[in-house]
């Protein structure tokens, strides 16, 4: 039988799970969304995105309960620089996924359902190929393998927030390109 420790480490492995699935899975619909040429596969990848989009808070708090209870049952410290700094990471990143991902993707989804079947229209295109939705999530998902970084390696404090803030930097820039072409596309 495992003890709490062991338990507590199991969840706090799910909750990692279940964040780098929500994140994998809404780049997938990203992706596949901004391919789309008909309102009829936007409204399916949208549907899927809005379930990923809610899954990723539940499975921050998993991860975030769990491992509080893993820091108090191995005795690390709450004052370790790799544990606030990965915390206050997580907490930045699901406040941007409810606040930027989940509302343009209610939006985008909304936008399908209302629009008539046939080639996606203008507006919903452009919902689609959002530039901000499209870096924020590069760099949550980016910003999560820092924060991964972290909690494997224990830095300082220091060290973990640089570790983030490269994360984050690195998550930002692998957009350009993508941005680049698709602005001299349209034009």
């Amino acid at each position: 039988m495992p003890d709490s420790a062991e338990l507590g480490i199991f969840v706090h492995i799910l909750g990692v799970f279940g964040v780098a699935g929500a994140s994998t899975t809404f780049i997938l619909v990203l992706s596949m969304m901004r391919r789309a040429k008909t309102v009829q596969e936007v409204r399916l990848w949208s549907n899927l995105g809005t379930l990923a989009e809610h899954a990723y808070p539940f499975a921050a708090l998993v991860l975030v309960l769990s491992g509080a209870y893993v820091i108090e049952d191995l005795d690390f410290s709450w004052g370790d620089g790799w544990i606030n700094t990965s915390l206050i990471a997580l907490a930045l990143m699901t406040v941007a996924v409810l606040k930027i991902n989940t509302l343009k993707m209610n939006a985008i989804h909304h936008a399908a359902e209302e629009a008539p079947e046939g080639p996606l229209p203008a507006a919903l295109a452009a919902q689609v190929t959002d530039p901000v939705l499209f870096a924020v999530t590069h760099v949550i998902t980016v910003g999560q393998l820092g924060v991964a970084w972290n909690m494997t390696t224990k830095p300082g404090d220091a060290e973990a927030g640089i570790v983030i803030l490269l994360a984050a930097a690195v998550g930002a820039l692998s957009v350009v390109p993508a941005i680049r072409r698709q602005r001299a596309m349209e034009h």
